[in-house]
C-alpha cells in the first residue's frame, strides 16, 4: 500500500510536470503565433510599399523615356536635357536599389515565416502528443484508484474477518 501511494505521488507529480510543459509549450505557441502574425503584417507593409515603389518606378520610367523623347526632339536644349536625363536616371537606379533591398527583405521574411509555420506545426504535434500522454497517465490513474479501491476493500474484508 505505501509502494501503491508512492507510485500515486509520482505519478501526480508526473502530472504536474507534464501540465507545466504544456502550458510553457502553450505559451511558446502564442508567443510563436504572436510573432507570426507581427511578421504577416511587416510582410504586408512591405508588399504594399514594394506596389508603390514599383508604381513609382514605372512612372519614372515613363518619365525617362518622355525625356529622351525631348532630348532628340530638341537639339538646342541638349546640355539641359541630359542633365534632367541624368537627374532621372539616378533617381531610377536609387529607387530601382530600393526596390531591390525591399524584395531581398521580402524574401527573407517569407523565410522567416514559412521557418515560424514549420516550428508553429512541431509544437502543435507536441502539444497533441502531450495531451495524449495525459489521457493516458489519467486512465493509468483511473486504474490504480480503481484497484487502490479493491486492495482497500480487502483490507478491510480481512480486518473484519480477524
Amino acid at each position: 500500500l505505501e509502494q501503491r501511494v508512492s507510485e500515486q505521488q509520482r505519478y501526480e507529480q508526473q502530472i504536474k510536470q507534464l501540465e507545466q510543459t504544456i502550458q510553457q509549450t502553450n505559451q511558446d505557441f502564442t508567443k510563436i503565433q504572436h510573432e507570426r502574425l507581427i511578421l504577416q503584417q511587416e510582410n504586408q507593409r512591405m508588399n504594399i510599399e514594394n506596389d508603390n515603389l514599383t508604381v513609382q518606378l514605372n512612372k519614372l520610367e515613363i518619365q525617362n523615356e518622355s525625356m529622351t523623347s525631348r532630348l532628340t526632339e530638341a537639339l538646342s536644349e541638349s546640355a539641359k536635357k541630359a542633365h534632367e536625363q541624368q537627374h532621372w536616371q539616378e533617381q531610377h537606379q536609387f529607387i530601382q536599389v530600393k526596390y531591390n533591398e525591399q524584395n531581398q527583405f521580402f524574401n527573407e521574411l517569407q523565410t522567416q515565416h514559412a521557418m515560424l509555420l514549420q516550428q508553429s506545426k512541431i509544437i502543435k504535434t507536441e502539444i497533441n502528443e502531450l495531451r495524449e500522454q495525459n489521457k493516458l497517465l489519467a486512465h493509468e490513474k483511473w486504474e490504480l484508484g480503481q484497484e487502490k479501491a479493491q486492495l482497500y476493500g480487502q483490507l478491510k474484508q480481512l480486518e473484519s474477518n480477524v
